[in-house]
């Protein structure tokens, strides 16, 4: 599983460094990757939700761009605040206090209609620019790090306010939609072989386990 994260790694860095190239189905190079800001496929989207009257789905953001997390069966009793907004398949959501940190996520299948805090702001893509399957990779890179912490001036403790506006206007080099699909599922391939590792070695701790304690059984 470390061999296989490593080598992902590598070849994400070669990637958007040029290093690793891809061709079109007639086995040309595609074009050069072209400086975009995110306001050209990203939209603001906030889907206003009312204070839910029974438990209901809490999403939240990690830290360090390692996707979403989910609360159920949240207590609306517990809500700090009555604004709530709605969470849609491929929405892209960045923690607006901790954004320096890289809490910011493509919302999973499984976070349909979940509800997040105002402390978030949610971006639903131009998928005819961007897919969010590419973007995702974009978001986990250094560079990207750098540049949310650029625009997250100083604050009280950990929470520093990212600058909304400014968001929008960060740059990024994009590929064709084209050679976004490619790379998107080629990188996913990987990703599945991880996970595909890590199930396996889940079942071995468990078996493991299992004859341990049969040793120990009379």
């Amino acid at each position: 599983k470390i061999l296989l994260e490593k080598y992902k790694t590598s070849v994400i860095q070669q990637i958007f460094n040029h290093q690793i190239k891809f061709k079109d189905n007639n086995g040309c190079l595609f074009p050069n990757w072209e400086i975009n800001s995110l306001k050209t496929f990203l939209t603001l989207t906030l889907r206003k939700s009312k204070k839910p009257q029974s438990n209901y789905l809490s999403i939240g953001v990690k830290s360090h761009s390692k996707g979403t997390f989910q609360k159920p069966n949240s207590q609306p009793n517990k809500i700090a605040s009555n604004k709530l907004y709605l969470i849609k398949e491929n929405d892209l959501v960045v923690s607006i206090t901790l954004a320096w940190e890289s809490a910011i996520a493509i919302a999973k299948k499984s976070d349909e209609n979940g509800l997040i805090s105002h402390h978030f702001s949610i971006y639903t893509f131009n998928d005819e620019l961007v897919i969010p399957k590419f973007f995702q990779y974009i978001i986990s890179q250094k560079r990207f790090k750098y540049l949310l912490d650029s625009i997250s001036p100083s604050g009280v403790g950990r929470n520093r306010v990212m600058n909304k506006k400014e968001f929008l206007n960060l740059t990024c080099s994009i590929p064709t939609l084209e050679e976004q699909y490619k790379i998107a599922n080629f990188l996913s391939s990987i990703d599945d072989k991880i996970n595909f590792v890590n199930t396996q070695l889940n079942k071995t701790k468990e078996f493991r386990k299992g004859l341990l304690q049969a040793m120990f059984i009379k």
